[in-house]
């Protein structure tokens, strides 16, 4: 017989803003520890920048997911005719200002993040994490994601600033290339297209949650196409590190790790 797939949501809540998040009926404020920064993770990847911007985004859902709050629908899945699995969707969309990845860190041996685990491991081994913070709250990166700031890496690495005063700064990545000037070019690229973003970040996010613990999230980030072109035009190289024995946070021989900043940033979106 062949199978008969029914989907059904029904709209259950609506969206806030910080400091509280409102689901369904109730009003809560944020956690402590998901008060100024978030971790997301990413499956390892045939390709590492893939990785490193999946964990990025993860990181950057679940704090639009704190700040902006989420709808929820709720439903069900049938198979067959006896065989219902119950599901939930939560849907967060909006734009944040202020927040920047500070930090990156690959789980080899399956550690997790301190802030979602414990007395024991909680991750796949050579999960990709990624920490992401609200200016003025990098201090708390090293607390929940501890690997990502250790070992004999640069001070600018080791100690995560989004910038102070009117200068905001971001780190980008790249992998190892056969020419040590297009890695920079790579690296350079990437920190400004994590630069505009906390100018500007549109997110859309998507979390699927199955009844029986499977949960998949997909996340979608942008900014500003005026936000971006300035910054690509204005931003300036601060530091550059090639890690060329793998000791970095990355733990992979040849990444290249820049830092850029640009002065009087505009956090005027579209």
């Amino acid at each position: 017989m062949p199978k008969l797939y029914v989907l059904l949501f029904v709209f259950l809540a609506g969206c806030t803003h910080r400091p509280d998040v409102q689901i369904t009926n109730y009003r809560f404020p944020l956690p402590p520890s998901s008060s100024g920064c978030f971790v997301g993770s990413s499956d390892p990847t045939l390709d590492p920048v893939t990785s490193w911007n999946q964990a990025a985004d993860m990181a950057l859902a679940k704090a639009g997911e704190a700040v902006l709050g989420s709808r929820i629908r709720a439903g069900s899945r049938t198979t067959g005719l006896r065989d219902s699995f119950g599901v939930a969707m939560h849907e967060t969309q909006g734009t944040l200002k202020g927040i920047g990845v500070v930090g990156w860190w690959f789980d080899r041996e399956g550690k997790g993040a301190r802030s979602e685990c414990r007395k024991q491991a909680c991750s796949k081994p050579n999960t990709m994490w990624a920490v992401a913070c609200f200016h003025g709250y990098e201090r708390l990166a090293p607390k929940i994601l501890p690997d990502a700031f250790k070992g004999p890496i640069p001070a600018w690495l080791k100690n995560p600033s989004l910038g102070k005063g009117n200068r905001l700064c971001a780190i980008g990545v790249s992998a190892p290339t056969f020419q040590k000037e297009k890695a920079i070019e790579f690296a350079i690229e990437h920190a400004k297209q994590r630069l505009a973003q906390q100018q500007c970040l549109y997110l859309k996010s998507l979390v699927v949650d199955w009844v029986d613990d499977r949960s998949w999230q997909f996340p979608e980030t942008s900014t500003a196409g005026h936000i971006l072109e300035n910054t690509m035009e204005n931003a300036k190289e601060q530091h550059v590190w090639r890690d060329k024995l793998g000791i970095g946070p990355l733990r992979r021989k040849g990444v290249t790790y820049v830092q850029v900043c640009i002065e009087n940033p505009d956090f005027g979106c579209d």
